[in-house]
């Protein structure tokens, strides 16, 4: 019988599947908590978190969920093997900041990084740095906005400067001309053999204008010219 022959409409259809979901959340924790039991482990309920993957929105008033008669709270963010997930399952701007903070903490850690040459510095970026940004890059790229493939350029933008001892405010295109060295976003992409997305190509696309719009007075400046006398 179609349901919708006796008056169910689309907002019934997505109750049921909701009750339907929560109903399986109460039982697969009444299933830990007899297994806990049976096994004489115990589950600290401070630490237990549930998360209700969703569109947007709150959650609803019918959502509690208990475990040995104790409420766990509902999050909205969870970190589950180093990857921070959000309610949508799509969104991955907290994972990303994350990431990005890391990781320029993580440059702090290198003493005297002023001291090495760019090519030493560059080498050290690769090896130390950028793993801790593309930490499970390959599982989330398609997801990734623009907006965070620009919050995970600027962590080389960042590194460079320090290397340079170059005022943070100073234009990230110069920093990578100096260092004659290519987009970070472009890199990670090329390097763990990801596909472009229109957010890739966007973001491309605006870092090329913006280095096509250095002034050539810069280019000709002696920091610029390789060439030996």
């Amino acid at each position: 019988m179609d349901l919708r022959e006796v008056g169910y409409d689309d907002r019934d259809w997505i109750n049921l599947a909701q009750d339907r979901d929560r109903w399986r959340a109460y039982e697969g924790l009444n299933r830990l908590h007899v297994w806990s039991r049976r096994n004489g482990l115990d589950i600290n309920t401070g630490k237990t978190k549930v998360m209700k993957f969703r569109k947007g929105g709150n959650v609803s008033r019918s959502d509690i969920f208990t475990y040995a008669n104790e409420k766990l709270e509902i999050v909205n963010s969870y970190k589950y093997l180093g990857l921070t997930l959000q309610v949508t399952g799509k969104s991955f701007t907290k994972h990303i900041e994350e990431r990005c903070s890391a990781a320029i903490k993580a440059t702090y850690d290198i003493k005297k990084l002023e001291k090495l040459s760019t090519t030493t510095a560059l080498r050290l970026f690769y090896i130390k740095i950028a793993p801790i940004v593309s930490y499970a890059l390959k599982k989330i790229w398609v997801h990734l906005t623009s907006a965070n493939l620009k919050k995970l350029e600027a962590v080389k933008g960042s590194y460079l400067k320090r290397a340079l001892q170059v005022s943070r405010t100073t234009q990230t295109r110069l920093v990578y001309l100096l260092m004659d060295t290519d987009f970070f976003v472009r890199e990670l992409m090329t390097s763990n053999g990801l596909q472009p997305t229109p957010a890739y190509e966007a973001h491309v696309r605006d870092r090329e204008e913006k280095a096509a719009a250095v002034d050539q007075e810069f280019l000709q400046t002696p920091a610029m010219n390789t060439e030996e006398a």
